[in-house]
């Protein structure tokens, strides 16, 4: 098999339900998949589980590759990470865990040693450009003088608490793996030993600010491929019905600072494929929130982009030719 994406450990579960309960509400859009299967053939593209692949890691046993039929079932086409491209896109080992930096970069550098020894022909992102996912690594983009909401980083819960204690401002915690939102809690005085057995060395603490808007930029080999705008998100703590918020997104095209700001970014993460999000708070600053690797968009047909087909053709031409 050509091209292999790494998914995340529920996605064959979350697929199979989709197919046979006609389900849309399982974050599994054919449509993602279809460009790609299109681009690179049905036969030479397909998918490995992160978790199977730690077992391999850990164990020797190689992972199942799954390909998939023409109605989107998916099926064993061989097993190990052997191919001639491949896309580190999600690292989610468990069900409802997010994974922690020590497993992603076990993961990685698996995959980076089968590089070096010709097993993989092309790896898509780097090393440094995968593990620029980490929240974490806003620090660096802070103390390069980037404009982030105040961050900080605590690797104890003590320590933690001493900083609220003797804060004056609002205070967010959010997983530095986490998504869409979970793993995301207000945290303040009040409510901090509710959080005392929490991992804090897993976590970012970061001012909490008033999300105006956030600007999604998506880059290919430094080139600008597409972006969105959502206007008045929900947040995680806010109860549904409780807060009227529209949650629109819409087509945006950036200014020629933000595309410079994030393509620097991008640069600085050594990222060939991802997404930078900037945020605008009530006073309005544009503020970096964080990178995303390998997006290529959710693929339904209501949204406002799909860039599937675009990104495979890309990388076919690139590593394939």
């Amino acid at each position: 098999m050509k091209v292999k994406t790494l998914a995340s450990q529920t996605f064959l579960n979350r697929l199979e339900r989709t197919i046979y309960e006609y389900r849309d509400d399982l974050a599994i859009n054919f449509q993602r998949y279809s460009g790609f299967r299109e681009v690179f053939g049905a036969k030479d593209y397909g998918f490995v589980l992160a978790g199977d692949v730690q077992k391999e890691v850990r164990t020797g046993e190689k992972a199942p590759v799954y390909a998939f039929k023409e109605n989107f079932q998916p099926y064993i086409i061989e097993q190990g990470v052997s191919c001639d491209l491949f896309l580190a896109s999600n690292f989610l080992m468990k069900e409802g865990i997010f994974p922690l930096r020590d497993e992603v970069e076990e993961i990685i550098n698996y995959l980076e040693d089968n590089k070096s020894k010709g097993n993989i022909g092309n790896l898509v992102n780097s090393k440094e450009g995968t593990l620029s996912e980490d929240k974490k690594s806003i620090l660096k983009l802070q103390s390069l003088g980037f404009k982030t909401p105040e961050t900080a980083y605590f690797s104890n819960f003590d320590l933690l608490k001493s900083f609220i204690n003797n804060a004056n401002e609002k205070y967010i915690i959010k997983h530095r793996f986490g998504e869409r939102g979970n793993s995301l809690f207000r945290i303040n005085k009040q409510n901090i030993d509710n959080f005392r057995n929490l991992n804090v060395e897993n976590y970012i603490v970061q001012k909490e600010v008033e999300i105006l808007n956030e600007k999604r930029m998506i880059f290919f080999d430094g080139k600008f491929l597409d972006s969105r705008i959502i206007y008045d998100r929900s947040m995680p703590w806010e109860k549904e019905g409780q807060v009227k918020r529209k949650h629109l997104t819409k087509n945006y095209y950036p200014t020629p600072a933000e595309l410079s700001d994030s393509r620097r970014i991008m640069g600085l993460f050594d990222a060939e494929l991802g997404c930078i999000d900037w945020i605008e708070t009530n006073n309005e600053k544009r503020l970096f929130m964080e990178y995303n690797g390998v997006g290529t968009g959710w693929g339904l047909k209501n949204y406002v982009y799909d860039l599937n087909k675009t990104v495979a053709e890309k990388l076919k031409n690139k590593y394939l030719k």
